[in-house]
Protein backbone atom coordinates (compact mmCIF):
# COMPACT_ATOMS: atom_id res chain seq x y z
CA UNK A 1 0.00 0.00 0.00
CA UNK A 2 1.23 3.60 -0.99
CA UNK A 3 -0.76 6.51 0.72
CA UNK A 4 -0.22 9.49 -1.35
CA UNK A 5 -0.54 12.77 0.37
CA UNK A 6 -0.05 16.54 -0.31
CA UNK A 7 -1.82 19.55 -0.90
CA UNK A 8 -4.12 20.05 -3.74
CA UNK A 9 -2.16 20.27 -7.11
CA UNK A 10 0.50 19.03 -5.63
CA UNK A 11 0.75 15.68 -7.80
CA UNK A 12 -0.71 12.95 -6.10
CA UNK A 13 -3.09 11.82 -8.25
CA UNK A 14 -0.22 12.61 -11.21
CA UNK A 15 1.85 10.65 -9.23
CA UNK A 16 -0.36 7.55 -8.86
CA UNK A 17 -1.22 7.36 -12.47
CA UNK A 18 2.45 7.35 -13.20
CA UNK A 19 3.34 4.24 -10.81
CA UNK A 20 -0.10 2.23 -12.37
CA UNK A 21 0.44 3.27 -15.62
CA UNK A 22 2.77 0.24 -16.49
CA UNK A 23 1.15 -2.57 -15.09
CA UNK A 24 -1.45 -4.62 -15.65
CA UNK A 25 -5.08 -4.01 -15.20
CA UNK A 26 -6.23 -5.10 -11.72
CA UNK A 27 -2.73 -5.34 -10.15
CA UNK A 28 -3.57 -1.68 -8.55
CA UNK A 29 -6.51 -0.13 -7.19
CA UNK A 30 -6.24 3.64 -6.53
CA UNK A 31 -8.53 5.43 -3.90
CA UNK A 32 -9.23 8.51 -3.71
CA UNK A 33 -11.83 10.27 -2.10
CA UNK A 34 -12.68 13.06 -4.68
CA UNK A 35 -13.67 9.56 -6.46
CA UNK A 36 -16.97 9.92 -4.24
CA UNK A 37 -17.74 13.37 -6.47
CA UNK A 38 -17.13 12.09 -9.79
CA UNK A 39 -20.66 11.19 -11.36
CA UNK A 40 -22.10 8.76 -13.50
CA UNK A 41 -21.51 11.71 -16.67
CA UNK A 42 -18.24 11.80 -15.11
CA UNK A 43 -18.44 15.35 -14.07
CA UNK A 44 -16.50 16.37 -10.66
CA UNK A 45 -19.51 17.79 -8.40
CA UNK A 46 -17.81 18.89 -4.54
CA UNK A 47 -20.34 18.81 -2.16
CA UNK A 48 -18.26 19.37 1.33
CA UNK A 49 -21.56 17.80 3.71
CA UNK A 50 -20.42 14.42 2.11
CA UNK A 51 -16.60 14.49 2.63
CA UNK A 52 -17.06 12.55 5.65
CA UNK A 53 -19.16 9.50 3.45
CA UNK A 54 -16.53 10.03 0.80
CA UNK A 55 -13.09 9.15 3.55
CA UNK A 56 -15.69 6.35 4.48
CA UNK A 57 -15.63 5.50 0.68
CA UNK A 58 -12.31 5.29 -0.14
CA UNK A 59 -11.44 3.51 3.33
CA UNK A 60 -13.94 0.96 2.03
CA UNK A 61 -12.70 0.27 -0.97
CA UNK A 62 -8.98 0.47 -0.13
CA UNK A 63 -10.07 -2.26 2.19
CA UNK A 64 -12.02 -4.27 0.16
CA UNK A 65 -9.03 -3.94 -2.54
CA UNK A 66 -6.35 -5.16 0.23
CA UNK A 67 -8.59 -8.07 1.36
CA UNK A 68 -8.78 -9.22 -2.66
CA UNK A 69 -4.86 -8.97 -2.66
CA UNK A 70 -4.35 -6.20 -4.70
CA UNK A 71 -1.80 -3.48 -3.95
CA UNK A 72 -3.10 -0.27 -3.07
CA UNK A 73 -2.63 3.43 -3.49
CA UNK A 74 -4.38 6.30 -2.10
CA UNK A 75 -4.12 9.60 -2.66
CA UNK A 76 -6.11 12.08 -0.52
CA UNK A 77 -4.96 15.46 0.71
CA UNK A 78 -4.33 13.85 4.66
CA UNK A 79 -3.12 17.25 6.24
CA UNK A 80 -3.34 15.92 9.93
CA UNK A 81 -2.32 12.49 10.79
CA UNK A 82 -5.28 11.52 12.29
CA UNK A 83 -6.14 11.65 8.19
CA UNK A 84 -3.56 8.93 7.18
CA UNK A 85 -3.95 6.81 10.46
CA UNK A 86 -7.04 4.95 9.24
CA UNK A 87 -5.04 3.47 6.15
CA UNK A 88 -2.02 2.70 8.34
CA UNK A 89 -4.32 0.14 10.06
CA UNK A 90 -5.56 -1.28 7.51
CA UNK A 91 -1.83 -1.86 5.96
CA UNK A 92 -1.41 -3.74 9.23
CA UNK A 93 -4.89 -5.73 9.26
CA UNK A 94 -4.15 -6.79 5.81
CA UNK A 95 -0.20 -7.43 6.56
CA UNK A 96 0.44 -5.05 3.48
CA UNK A 97 3.30 -3.14 3.76
CA UNK A 98 3.00 0.61 3.91
CA UNK A 99 4.81 3.30 2.23
CA UNK A 100 4.19 7.20 2.83
CA UNK A 101 4.75 9.62 0.36
CA UNK A 102 4.38 13.18 1.24
CA UNK A 103 4.60 15.56 -1.40
CA UNK A 104 3.69 18.60 0.25
CA UNK A 105 3.35 21.61 -1.71
CA UNK A 106 5.74 20.36 -4.35
CA UNK A 107 7.80 23.33 -3.91
CA UNK A 108 4.65 25.47 -5.42
CA UNK A 109 3.09 28.95 -3.94
CA UNK A 110 -1.03 28.17 -2.96
CA UNK A 111 -1.58 30.25 -6.34
CA UNK A 112 0.52 27.91 -8.31
CA UNK A 113 -1.33 24.71 -6.24
CA UNK A 114 -4.64 26.17 -6.85
CA UNK A 115 -4.12 27.03 -10.84
CA UNK A 116 -2.93 22.88 -11.00
CA UNK A 117 -5.34 21.82 -9.15
CA UNK A 118 -7.97 19.06 -11.08
CA UNK A 119 -10.68 20.43 -8.86
CA UNK A 120 -10.11 24.02 -8.97
CA UNK A 121 -9.95 23.95 -5.33
CA UNK A 122 -9.61 27.99 -4.40
CA UNK A 123 -6.57 29.46 -3.12
CA UNK A 124 -7.73 30.17 0.10
CA UNK A 125 -8.62 26.97 0.83
CA UNK A 126 -5.17 25.20 -0.07
CA UNK A 127 -3.86 27.99 1.98
CA UNK A 128 -6.29 27.00 5.34
CA UNK A 129 -4.49 23.28 4.52
CA UNK A 130 -1.16 24.45 4.66
CA UNK A 131 -1.56 26.11 8.02
CA UNK A 132 -3.11 22.97 9.43
CA UNK A 133 -0.60 20.55 7.95
CA UNK A 134 1.64 17.77 10.25
CA UNK A 135 4.29 16.39 8.93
Amino acid sequence: MIIIRGLPGSGKSTLAEAITDPTPPGTWRVCEADHYFVGPDGRYVFRPEALPDAHAACQAAADAALARGQSVIVANTGSRQWEVAPYRVLGQVHKAKVTVIDLWDAGLTDAELAQRCRHDVPEAAIARMRARWER
